[in-house]
C-alpha cells in the first residue's frame, strides 16, 4: 500500500490546493476568505486535510483476497489501476451493477484519532453510485456518493437537469468522519439490493488530528441548544432501492445521530395521501393488490414493502423507533396533492381517489383532476383518519405538505353554489389574473379567500381530532409546509393568519422553491406568528450547494426570525458529504461565520491514466 513517509508531515494550504489542481485565481479567493476581517479560523479538516497523513492508495490488499479480481467476475470486486495528475498512483476496488460480492475489510495502520478521507470515483455511472462504509466496531453502514450541482433555470425559465460537480475522469476526495482508529478496520460494502448501483473506492487517507481538532469535532455534535434543524425525507427512499432488512431502514436515518438535527419530517405516502408506506387500516399500502408494474422501480418498492409485511414488520414503526433512539422528534405526514400521474406510472392511483370521482377537485370546465377537494366532508374525514393513524405511532406531530400542486379546493358544485350565494356571481366566469412563476394559479381574491374557508375548516377539525385522541399528555403538534409569502399562500387558499391566531398550527415550514429563487418574506412570517404558539422554519434550497452557501443562507434565515432550518430531500444531501458536514452543524449559530469561509470548490484529483491508458484524448 502506498503510504506517506511521515504521517505528521504538514503541508500549507497553498501547497495542498495546488496539489489538487486548483487554478491560481481560485487559490487567491480561498486565501482571501481565510484572511477576511472576521478573524474566523480558516476551514480545517471538515473540508480538506491539514496534513498529508497516511495514504492507502492500493486497495487490492483488502480481505478477503479471494473476493477481489483483476477483472469483473461474478461474486467479486474488481480492481482498476490508476494514476492521477496530482501524483497519486494506486489500485481502486469497484463493484458493478450485476454482482453482489462480500464486504471487504481494510486494515488501518494507525492509532488514535484521525480524520478519514475517501476518494470516490463516480466514472460514467455517477447517477448510480452508492458506496457503503463503516468502521469495524460500528453496527450500521453509511452511504456515500460524489457531489452534484443543483438544478438551475435557463433564461426562458425552463429547468436545466442537474449535472455532476465532477467529471467522468475525476476522483473526488471527501471527508467522511473522524474517529479513534486504534484496532479498527474499514469495512467496504455496496447497496445489497436489486437496485442497480455501482461502487468505486480509489483511496483512503488517514490524517492525525490534534487534541484541539478532536475537541472541535466533538463540540460540533448536537446539543439541546443547537438542535434547530429538521431533516425532511419522503420516506420512499429505502423501498425504491429495494430495502430488505430492518438495518436497511435504520441506515437511512443513522447519519442524523449526534448532529444538530432535532426533528425528522418523514413522509408516509407514495403518489399521494392514502397510498401508504406502512400497513394501513385507512389507506392501502403502496403496490398492494397490483399484479404487474409498468416501471421497475414500482415492482422493487412493492416487493420490498410486501417482504416486510410478510414477516410482520411495520417499516414505519422501525423508522420512528430508530429516530426516537437518537433523540430525534418525529412528525409524520404526506403530500396533500397528486393522487395519480401520467403513464407509465410506478403504481396505480390512490384507491380512495379512484373509487370516488365525485369528491375530486374540478377545473372550470367541470373536468376532475388529480386532487381531492377539501370542500367535501368525506375527503376531510379520510385525511383526518389517516393523520390520526399516524399520530398513533407516538410521534411529536403530524405533517401536511401543502406545497405540492395547490389549491385543494376549486370549482366543485358545492363550492360554486356557496360562492354564488355569497357574491351573486358564478366563480367559473371570473377572469384569471396573471400568475407569478412558481406560484399556484392565481384567482380573483374573493374566490381565493372563499376557497380558504374550506381548508381552514379542515384545520379546525384536525386540531379537534388530535386533541380528542390525546386528551392528556403532550399536545400532538401540527406542521404545515407552506409558501414563501402572503400572495403565494393566498393563491394556495391557505389562510395562515387565521391558523396562527387560532393555534391550529405549531410549525410553518416555509418552502423556497426547488432552485431557492423564492425569497422568504420574513416580515410577513414574523408578523403572523408574533404572540402565537406558532414558529416558522425555513426550508433551505437548492438541494445541492457548497457548504459556505448553506452557512450564509442559515445566517440570513436566523436573522429573519426562523426558529430552525429544514432540508427537503435530506437523504440526497446526507450521502454527499461535501454538503452534509456543513448542514449537520448549522444549529451551531456561533460557528456560522467560520463555516461561511469554506472553499466553494470541490477537492478533485483528475485522472491521468486508468487501467493503463491515458484519458487525455478521449475525455479532455
Amino acid at each position: 500500500m502506498s503510504q506517506a513517509s511521515d504521517p505528521k508531515t504538514s503541508v500549507s494550504r497553498r501547497g495542498f490546493i495546488r496539489a489538487v489542481g486548483l487554478a491560481p485565481a481560485v487559490l487567491q479567493a480561498v486565501e482571501a476568505r481565510a484572511q477576511s476581517s472576521s478573524g474566523a479560523a480558516a476551514p480545517g479538516f471538515w473540508h480538506s486535510p491539514r496534513h498529508t497523513g497516511v495514504l492507502l492508495a492500493d486497495l487490492s490488499g483488502a480481505e478477503p483476497r479471494e473476493a477481489i479480481s483483476p477483472k469483473p467476475r461474478k461474486g467479486c470486486w474488481y480492481t482498476i489501476p490508476y494514476r492521477t495528475e496530482t501524483g497519486i498512483q494506486g489500485v481502486m476496488v469497484a463493484r458493478g451493477q450485476l454482482t453482489h460480492p462480500p464486504d471487504l475489510r481494510l486494515s488501518l495502520p494507525v492509532q488514535g484519532w484521525h480524520a478519514i478521507y475517501v476518494g470516490l470515483f463516480g466514472g460514467a455511472r455517477i447517477d448510480e453510485f452508492r458506496l457503503r462504509l463503516k468502521l469495524s466496531d460500528e453496527r450500521l453502514f453509511e452511504s456515500l456518493a460524489p457531489s452534484r450541482l443543483g438544478y438551475q433555470r435557463k433564461p426562458d425559465g425552463s429547468w436545466l437537469r442537474p449535472r455532476p460537480a465532477i467529471g467522468a475522469t475525476d476522483i473526488e476526495e471527501v471527508f467522511w468522519k473522524a474517529a479513534d482508529l486504534g484496532g479498527q478496520q474499514l469495512v467496504i460494502s455496496h447497496l445489497r439490493t436489486n437496485h442497480p448501483s455501482v461502487a468505486q473506492l480509489a483511496f483512503v487517507r488517514l490524517v492525525p488530528l490534534t487534541a484541539d481538532e478532536v475537541e472541535e469535532y466533538r463540540r460540533a455534535g448536537g446539543r439541546p441548544e443547537t438542535r434547530l434543524l429538521a431533516a425532511e425525507m419522503d420516506g420512499q427512499g429505502p423501498f425504491h432501492t429495494g430495502a430488505r432488512t430492518v438495518k436497511d431502514i435504520q441506515e437511512n436515518l443513522e447519519p442524523l445521530r449526534g448532529t444538530d438535527v432535532g426533528k425528522l419530517f418523514l413522509g408516509t405516502g407514495g403518489i399521494g395521501a392514502g397510498q401508504t408506506l406502512y400497513p394501513s387500516r385507512v389507506g392501502a399500502m403502496m403496490g398492494a393488490g397490483e399484479e404487474d408494474f409498468p416501471v421497475e422501480a414500482g415492482r422493487r418498492a412493492a416487493e420490498s414493502l410486501r417482504g416486510f409485511q410478510s414477516r410482520g414488520i411495520d417499516p414505519l414503526k422501525v423508522a420512528v423507533d430508530h429516530a426516537h433512539s437518537m433523540g430525534v422528534e418525529v412528525y409524520l405526514g404526506f403530500r396533500m396533492g397528486t393522487m395519480a400521474s401520467v403513464p407509465p406510472v410506478w403504481f396505480e392511483p390512490v384507491h380512495f381517489w379512484k373509487r370516488h370521482p365525485q369528491w375530486r377537485c374540478r377545473d372550470r370546465e367541470g373536468h376532475t383532476i388529480v386532487r381531492l377537494s377539501l370542500a367535501y366532508s368525506q375527503v376531510r374525514r379520510f385525511y383526518l383518519d389517516l393523520l390520526a393513524e399516524l399520530a398513533g405511532y407516538g410521534v411529536k406531530g403530524v405533517q401536511l405538505i401543502y406545497t405540492r400542486r395547490p389549491p385543494f379546493v376549486l370549482f366543485e358544485p358545492p363550492v360554486v353554489e356557496d360562492f354564488k350565494k355569497a357574491y351573486g356571481i358564478d366563480p367559473r366566469r371570473l377572469p384569471e389574473p396573471a400568475r407569478r412563476r412558481g406560484d399556484p394559479p392565481a384567482a380573483d381574491e374573493r374566490l381565493e379567500r372563499h376557497w380558504a374557508t374550506y381548508v381552514t375548516t379542515f384545520m379546525r377539525e384536525l386540531r379537534g381530532r388530535l386533541d380528542r385522541q390525546r386528551p392528556e399528555g403532550p399536545r400532538i403538534e401540527v406542521l404545515a409546509n407552506v409558501g414563501y409569502d402572503a400572495a403565494w399562500n393566498r393563491h394556495a387558499a391557505l389562510d395562515l393568519e387565521t391558523w396562527t391566531r387560532e393555534g391550529l398550527v405549531d410549525i410553518l415550514c416555509v418552502y423556497t422553491g426547488g432552485d431557492g429563487t423564492q425569497r422568504v418574506d420574513y416580515d410577513y412570517f414574523r408578523k403572523i406568528t408574533r404572540g402565537t404558539r406558532t414558529v416558522f422554519f425555513e426550508d433551505i434550497t437548492p438541494r445541492n450547494m457548497p457548504g459556505s452557501r448553506y452557512a450564509r443562507q442559515a445566517r440570513k434565515a436566523y436573522a429573519g426570525g426562523a426558529a430552525g432550518l429544514a432540508f427537503w430531500d435530506s437523504g440526497g444531501r446526507i450521502v454527499r458529504k461535501t454538503q452534509w458536514h456543513t448542514i449537520r452543524r448549522l444549529g451551531h449559530r456561533n460557528d456560522l461565520e467560520a463555516m461561511a469561509l469554506q472553499p466553494r470548490e470541490y477537492r478533485i484529483h483528475p485522472l491521468e491514466l486508468i487501467d493503463g491508458w491515458s484519458v487525455e484524448l478521449r475525455y479532455r
